[in-house]
């Protein structure tokens, strides 16, 4: 399964050939990379992921035959759910999920306020507005300028590159635009690195890149 929602990049099976266990079946591409391995050995029955593909956190990729038995290949990540573990990486995840909404709120009320008195939408609505419903999976959202206090985040200045991959009319694109309610699209000094992630991504995938000039 899916270990979490993303593009298929590769696909490194095929239906019918024998796999062994621990060996690779999938790299998947969102903000890093995952790869599914095979947790036993088996033959390939049926693939339901293709290179490209948007799947979802859980998604079955593709059954093994294992004495008889058709089983969704787990990941490792699956596979170690039961184990006992000393530690845990709650708090680093939940500062990611805390940064992701801060991230949303763009350059704040006063910015979007000031996109929108100049008739405007902002850069998620225009993407939003211009790939086809629920394809959007953005890239690196949780990039920018982080304040702590107490050694927890209190704010984050998002980087004004917003982008991911997509689909406009059903064909997969990779996309980017500036946010202009940071600094009035003034970029900062990373942004360059993200925008050029997202160039090198849409090569590697070989698929158009579509970039949103204000």
């Amino acid at each position: 399964r899916a270990p979490v929602k993303g593009l298929v990049q590769d696909t490194h099976v095929r239906q019918g050939e024998v796999v062994h266990k621990g060996q690779l079946l999938f790299t998947l591409s969102i903000m890093k990379m995952h790869q599914v391995f095979a947790p036993a050995d088996g033959v390939v029955t049926k693939i339901y992921a293709a290179s490209g593909d948007i799947v979802e956190k859980g998604d079955v990729l593709l059954t093994c035959s294992n004495d008889n038995n058709n089983k969704p290949v787990q990941t490792k990540e699956e596979n170690n759910a039961t184990k006992p573990t000393t530690s845990t990486w709650a708090p680093e995840l939940a500062e990611i999920a805390e940064r992701k909404k801060l991230a949303a709120k763009l350059g704040g009320e006063a910015g979007i306020t000031r996109q929108k008195n100049a008739g405007k939408l902002t850069v998620r609505q225009r993407i939003a507005a211009l790939l086809d419903e629920g394809t959007f999976v953005e890239v690196g959202s949780v990039t920018g300028k982080a304040t702590y206090k107490d050694g927890s985040l209190s704010s984050l200045l998002p980087s004004n590159c917003v982008g991911g991959t997509g689909k406009i009319s059903q064909k997969q694109v990779v996309i980017s635009g500036d946010d202009f309610t940071i600094r009035g699209g003034h970029a900062d000094g990373g942004i360059a690195f993200k925008s050029a992630y997202l160039e090198t991504l849409a090569r590697n995938l070989r698929v158009p890149m579509t970039r949103l000039l204000d």
